[in-house]
């Protein structure tokens, strides 16, 4: 049943009309075979009448769920709700935890230490997924150890990098935010390459705090409906 799968505060991506653009609102409640209702921070840019229709999508336990639904009512007043009508119909769709997807995230690479010593900040995070992610790594200095091809192998020499060496092995913290959640996380570099420039680390994530991990799956299942798309 639909409701078994609502909560106050779930967070919901909504297509307006026919257009791509979506806007993010996060469920306040409903009444079953009714309504429900929805808030978030840009609802008076929400361009919606009583015949528009849109759609509504969703992430619950790693399943992406999508329904066609019309606005009832929109309040600003004492808080901005819009009332969409309760769905006759709901589709689903599993996601693979492991599957990666595409993004463009500033991070940070810490030492594995009490102090957290920065070892780079000209970091990003080319893709994410549930268990690790690919590193784009900006040469603001010539590093070391690469191989022919630009490969490094297990007799390579450490990459030197701030206080510490990057090499495959390695063990670091990596600071991101996913949404505004500021995530560090405990990994370990399996694999490294140098593409156009750049330094890729392939990295694994040993630990997901259990804080962050409905977090990670809310966030990656959203990016995975931006980009391969959700089909009702």
């Amino acid at each position: 049943m639909l409701q078994d799968k609502f909560q106050v505060g779930l967070r919901l991506s909504v297509q307006m009309n026919t257009s791509y653009n979506r806007i993010e609102m996060f469920l306040v409640g409903w009444i079953k075979d009714n309504v429900i209702f929805a808030t978030g921070t840009d609802l008076q840019e929400v361009k919606l009448t009583s015949d528009d229709y849109c759609i509504v999508r969703f992430l619950k336990d790693g399943i992406a769920y999508g329904f066609h639904t019309q606005m009832v009512k929109k309040l600003y007043c004492p808080v901005p709700l819009i009332f969409f009508r309760y769905p006759e119909h709901v589709n689903s769709q599993a996601f693979r935890k492991s599957a990666r997807v595409k993004t463009s995230i500033p991070a940070k690479i810490m030492g594995m230490t009490e102090t957290r010593d920065l070892m780079r900040d000209n970091v990003r995070i080319a893709d994410l997924s549930e268990t690790g992610c690919l590193l784009e790594v900006a040469p603001e200095e010539e590093l070391s150890g690469m191989g022919p091809g630009g490969e490094t192998g297990c007799s390579s020499e450490a990459v030197s990098s701030g206080l510490s060496a990057l090499e495959p092995g390695k063990d670091f913290y990596l600071t991101f935010m996913i949404w505004d959640e500021s995530v560090e996380l405990d990994c370990t570099i399996r694999s490294m390459r140098k593409h156009d420039g750049h330094y890729l680390l392939g990295v694994e994530f040993k630990h997901i705090p259990e804080s962050c991990k409905e977090s990670m799956q809310n966030f990656l299942g959203m990016l995975t409906i931006s980009q391969r798309g959700f089909q009702l």
